[in-house]
């Protein structure tokens, strides 16, 4: 499937981003969304309760997110 047989007959998705935007995913979520005109809504961080908030308050029907990876401690920390 391509995106140009996604783009038929398709209403537009709101779709909420929690991906940093160096990150290809990120970039891909977005490229997409605008490509396919899609709504986009981006949070900067990882926030449990503002991501409800948001899927609550625009009817999110999509969501992106990276697996959170944590930085190994090392003896200075």
């Amino acid at each position: 499937m391509t995106l140009e047989n996604m783009t038929r007959h398709r209403d537009f998705e709101v779709v909420l981003g929690i991906t940093p935007l160096s990150h290809v995913q990120g970039i891909v979520s977005i490229h997409s969304s605008i490509y396919l005109r899609d709504r986009l809504i981006l949070h900067p961080n990882f926030d449990m309760k503002a991501a409800l908030t948001s899927i609550q308050t625009h009817r999110i029907n999509r969501l992106y997110l990276v697996r959170f990876m944590p930085r190994k401690k090392t003896c200075d920390q």
